[in-house]
């Protein structure tokens, strides 16, 4: 992604939204440089350890070392989430020639 103000805005305004089975999760990007590549990567790792922790993909539970259907759902859309949600706001700044 190469539009670091819309990305953040975006994430922003999503406040990064989950799906109702999830918890609520924050991501912080105001450290980041989302222009540069690095930036946008360790973002893109920050929204997946969020999502793995709002869907609770790595607890534990007895008997079972791995999650859970219902877990990686969550977790699948979770991340879709916030990718629709960015992806919409830069296809809005394109229209308004920003």
């Amino acid at each position: 992604m190469r539009y670091p103000a819309i990305l953040a805005a975006a994430l922003a305004a999503a406040a990064f939204a989950v799906p109702a089975a999830a918890e609520s999760a924050g991501v912080a990007y105001a450290d980041l440089d989302l222009s540069t590549k690095a930036g946008q990567d360790l973002l893109e790792r920050r929204i997946d350890s969020a999502a793995r922790e709002a869907c609770s993909m790595d607890e534990i539970r007895t008997g079972r070392f791995t999650p859970s259907t219902a877990q990686r759902r969550c977790y699948r859309e979770t991340k879709a989430s916030v990718h629709a949600r960015v992806a919409a706001a830069i296809a809005r700044n394109d229209r308004r020639g920003g």
